[in-house]
This record gives structure tokens, C-alpha cells and sequence, in this order.
């Protein structure tokens, strides 16, 4: 062989090399990124818990009210489909100002998310193309301040099938507060991959306490192919099991 095909060689050797470290290094890039969903949710009662339904499956939740013009203006916050069917929702989850109740013991309840995103669109995403949960961050404040108190409270997961009811089942959230914590007013919950995903049959509601503020934030896993046997290391409640799929 003679120098120059030896370091056309040594070069195509080098350039595999490279390319692969590369190659590598783009991999556990991607696989660190997470999209992610945040909303925050006010709730103006002061003395009213509420079950706010953030997941409504298959249920439709379209409904049609008088705007401040006198117009009809259609909205995605209609509870009546999940009170129907057994399940707890005094709100839906919407881009919306929703007043619960009646006269002088009505109250509003705030939605929003960040700017240049919906709810709603994120909700329709996810409806349609589902993903697996990887982390729940849910902090908590009431007159501007940290609300650990907001955490004695559940969330509830059901999966949705008209033919069959399924009792929705409950998560405490206190079970995620550590009172030694650094930041007093915040729960954590990770999940392993395939233990809840957003699809179009889950129902998941989380409870409100009164005159409490909480911003949700979801992260989910890249979108791929799921693994049939969950981590034996998992600390989560049994009830999520009913979302890993097979």
C-alpha cells in the first residue's frame, strides 16, 4: 500500500470516527429534550375546592355561551358530557375565565398557558397523537405566596370507555410533599416510561384548594417506541399502571 492510500485511509478511519462520536453526542441530545406543557389555574373562591378535568378523553367538551357583545361564541370548557358520565369536573380545562356558580356565589376561575401556545391546541396534540408522561411539576401559591397546604388535595385518573365505566382512582398529592424540601410551595412526580400517557381515553383531573394558584407543568418523553416491562425501581401509586401500554 503505498503513503498516499494509507493516508486516504487514515482519514476515511477518522472521518467514521468523528462521525459517529457526533452521531452519538446528537442522540443523547435529542433524548434530553422534552416537550412540555404549562398552564396555571386560579382558582377565586374562597372557600370552594374544585376538580378541574386538565385530560377529558373522548368526551367532548364543545359548548356555546353569550359573549360580552351578545354574540355566540363557542368554548371547550363544557363539563356536562363528564358529569354525565360519572366523573368529577366543577371546571374543564380551557383557555378561558369559567364563572362557577350562580348570583353572589359565583366565582371565576382562571386559565392560561405561555404565550404563542393554547391549551386547547396542545390538548387536541395529544387527543391525537399520544405521548407518554415523564414529569409533573405542580407548584402552588395563594396571595402570592407558597401554598404547601394546596397539596392536601388529589388528582384522579380514569381511562374512558362508554361501554364500560371505570372508577376513577386517586392519587394523594401530599404523598409527593417532603416537609424538609428546599421549596416549600412544590410537588414533583416522575414517571417511568409507558406508567401514564395522554391519549384520547384519559381522564385526569387535578382539585384546586380555594384561593390557590397552581402552575402545572408536564414534560414528555421523546416519542417512541415504548417498553413493555416498567422499572422495578418505580415509587409511583399502582393506579397509574393502567396507562402503560403493551
Amino acid at each position: 500500500m503505498s503513503e498516499l492510500e494509507k493516508k486516504q485511509r487514515l482519514i476515511s478511519q477518522s472521518n467514521r470516527v468523528l462521525t459517529n462520536y457526533f452521531s452519538g453526542e446528537m442522540n443523547k441530545l435529542q433524548s434530553s429534550i422534552t416537550d412540555r406543557m404549562q398552564f396555571t389555574i386560579e382558582n377565586g373562591s374562597t372557600t370552594d375546592k374544585i376538580a378541574v378535568a386538565v385530560a377529558t378523553g373522548n368526551i367532548d367538551t364543545e359548548g356555546f355561551e353569550l359573549d360580552g357583545n351578545g354574540s355566540v361564541a363557542k368554548h371547550n370548557h363544557n363539563n356536562a358530557g363528564l358529569l354525565a358520565a360519572g366523573y368529577a369536573a366543577d371546571v374543564v380545562l380551557d383557555d378561558a375565565v369559567v364563572t362557577v356558580g350562580e348570583g353572589h356565589t359565583s366565582y371565576a376561575v382562571t386559565m392560561s398557558t405561555a404565550a404563542g401556545k393554547t391549551i386547547n391546541h396542545c390538548k387536541r396534540y395529544l387527543t391525537h397523537n399520544p405521548r407518554c408522561v415523564k414529569r409533573v411539576t405542580i407548584a402552588a401559591t395563594s396571595n402570592g405566596h407558597e401554598n404547601p397546604a394546596a397539596f392536601n388535595a388529589s388528582m384522579f385518573l380514569a381511562s374512558l370507555n362508554p361501554f364500560q365505566k371505570e372508577a376513577a382512582r386517586e392519587v394523594d398529592m401530599s404523598q409527593y410533599f417532603q416537609t424538609n424540601q428546599f421549596q416549600s410551595g412544590k410537588i414533583v412526580i416522575d414517571y417511568n416510561l409507558g406508567d401514564l400517557q395522554w391519549n384520547d381515553l384519559l381522564y385526569w383531573a387535578i382539585e384546586v384548594e380555594a384561593s390557590t394558584t397552581l402552575k402545572v407543568t408536564i414534560d414528555f418523553y421523546p416519542p417512541r417506541r415504548l417498553t413493555k416491562t416498567p422499572s422495578p425501581t418505580t415509587t409511583k401509586p399502582e393506579p397509574h399502571r393502567r396507562f402503560r401500554l403493551s
